[in-house]
Formats: C-alpha cells, sequence, structure tokens
C-alpha cells in the first residue's frame, strides 16, 4: 500500500514539473525520451539467426497458441521478414 501512495506521489510530482516546463522543454524531454527508448532495441532484434530460426520453427508446429503466444509468433515471424529485407534470410 505504501508503495501505491509513493508512486501516486511521485507521478503528481511529475505531473507538476510537466506542466510547469515551456513548450521547448517539453519537447527537448520527449526527443530525449524517444531517443532512448529506441536505442534500447528489443528483445527479438537482439536474438541470433539461429535462435530466431528456432522460435519461428516452434512457431510454425505450436497447436492451440493463445492470444498472446500467436502475437508472439507474428512478431517472430515480423522479424524474419525485416531480417530478409536487409538482406539476410534467415527463416524458410
Amino acid at each position: 500500500m505504501l508503495a501505491f501512495i509513493l508512486s501516486v506521489v511521485w507521478l503528481d510530482f511529475n505531473g507538476l514539473v510537466w506542466l510547469m516546463l515551456d513548450g521547448k522543454s517539453k519537447k527537448l524531454m520527449l526527443m530525449v525520451l524517444s531517443v532512448c527508448l529506441l536505442g534500447c532495441g528489443n528483445e527479438i532484434t537482439r536474438l541470433s539467426d539461429d535462435d530466431l530460426r528456432q522460435k519461428i520453427h516452434e512457431c510454425d508446429y505450436a497447436v492451440g497458441l493463445s492470444t498472446a503466444e500467436h502475437q508472439v509468433c507474428e512478431n517472430y515471424h515480423r522479424e524474419c521478414k525485416r531480417r530478409l529485407n536487409e538482406g539476410r534470410f534467415v527463416c524458410n
């Protein structure tokens, strides 16, 4: 309960700081945050070609996937297509 209260106070404080910033400062903060988030990459892009190929194989032969599992498999296929567009033929 204490953690919840502290997080609400923290969000309120950040909201107040956000409201006090002028337009240029807000734009700069958003740009810096965007660059930081884009620079992090994600788990799928960090998979080796062999690991991605294995994940695709598991997805292709999986039966009774949940909605979340189906979405993960779609993400693996999307990453395969992205790598193919880079000239890296990874998946069948």
